[in-house]
């Protein structure tokens, strides 16, 4: 629990906006449907099927990955990870905060479905030239992903240093 001081510290960096880093965990909630993207073991198991590849490699995602073409891969992905019949509510309660970036690992469409949603307030900065844009970022590689992370985790460390839950 916050202190009061925390309390208020946390609340005035968040007005000035935050950057948030999203990974797998954030794609996890269902959708209306009850779907959900698999984790790391389904989708592994999921690609062995599909590709036939031997059933040693049903908990190496990495090595099953390597034993598919690379173009049918980078399909297979995006379709798999493409948000079919309306994400989580939750996540439109992303649209509530101030952010200032958005730097992900992810492939799935959740976050350019919530911004795209006609009742969005906010955009995407490759999307619209207004006053209530934010930077998202797509990241496949992982030291450009630390490079961003040190480029703006000053103020990110600070707000959990400082307000730590």
């Amino acid at each position: 629990m916050f202190n009061k001081n925390q309390e208020n510290l946390f609340s005035y960096e968040l007005s000035k906006g935050i950057n948030l880093f999203l990974g797998a965990g954030f794609s996890v909630l269902p959708n209306d449907l009850d779907e959900k993207f698999p984790n790391a073991k389904e989708l592994c198991a999921e690609i062995c099927d599909k590709f036939g590849i031997d059933d040693m490699f049903r908990d190496d995602l990495y090595s099953a990955s390597e034993m598919v073409p690379e173009s049918e891969y980078q399909i297979y992905l995006r379709n798999r990870f493409t948000v079919n019949g309306g994400i989580n509510r939750q996540y439109y309660l992303l649209d509530k905060l101030n952010i200032k970036n958005i730097i992900t690992t992810n492939i799935d469409n959740i976050v350019p479905t919530i911004y795209d949603s006609e009742n969005a307030v906010h955009y995407i900065n490759d999307r619209s030239f207004t006053l209530h844009v934010f930077g998202y970022w797509i990241v496949r590689d992982y030291h450009l992903f630390s490079v961003f992370f040190e480029f703006i985790a000053f103020e990110t460390v600070y707000i959990a240093l400082t307000c730590s839950v």
